[in-house]
This record gives C-alpha cells, sequence and structure tokens, in this order.
C-alpha cells in the first residue's frame, strides 16, 4: 500500500535500547505521525531497512499511560466509562427524555466536551 506523504513534526526521538539488530526507541511527535513510517524510513536513511515489532502509544493529548485505570478496576455493566472519564471530562448526565429519544434512535448531540452517563 502506498501512503501519500504528509508532514509532520518529531519533536523528540531517543534510543532507550540498541541490541543488534533490535534497537527500541522512544518518540515524541505531532498527530498524524504513521511511526510504522518513520521506522521505515529511518531504515531507508541507514540503508538497512526497517519495521516495528512493537508499537506503545504512552500518551495522546493529556492522556498518560501512568494515570490508565487497570482493566481489574474497570466494572462491568453500568457506566464505567463515564465515571472513568469523569476525571478527565464533564459529564453530562442524561435526562429521562434524552434517554428516551437516544433508545428511539432519534440524534442527539452531547454539550461540547462531556462525557456521557444515564
Amino acid at each position: 500500500m502506498h501512503l501519500a506523504p504528509r508532514r509532520v513534526t518529531i519533536y523528540g526521538l531517543s534510543l532507550l535500547r540498541f541490541d543488534p539488530p533490535e534497537l527500541e526507541f522512544e518518540l515524541t511527535c505531532s498527530t498524524g505521525t504513521y511511526v510504522r513510517s518513520v521506522a521505515r524510513d529511518l531504515g531507508e536513511v541507514l540503508g538497512c531497512g526497517a519495521y516495528l515489532t512493537g508499537l506503545r502509544r504512552t500518551t495522546i493529548g493529556p492522556l498518560r499511560v501512568e494515570d490508565a485505570v487497570p482493566p481489574e478496576r474497570i466494572e462491568t455493566g453500568g457506566h464505567a466509562a463515564a465515571k472513568i472519564l469523569s476525571g478527565i471530562l464533564p459529564v453530562h448526565e442524561l435526562r429521562d427524555d434524552e434517554v428516551r429519544e437516544l433508545r428511539h434512535g432519534r440524534a442527539w448531540t452531547a454539550p461540547a466536551g462531556t462525557a456521557i452517563a444515564s
């Protein structure tokens, strides 16, 4: 598959481990950066080829992996997602009439920047 070139910003690139032929790095980049392409491009520049064997996103916007909720803390059923998001986004409690509208497939727009709880 051919990807069209795209302008991205690399804010930081740190070598974490080098055990030939593998290396591990940490990359801080702009939104929309295709990290697999960065690895491929580095391999081309170095004349050896390169690809990713793993990829772990540690931040996105204000969300950091260190602040993630462990799976065992996420309850099944109920409104676990809204409870988790309430620490990040304001929550809009759905009124009974809004719940009814949604259950009948009618369009509804959440207030900007809110998580939803019913």
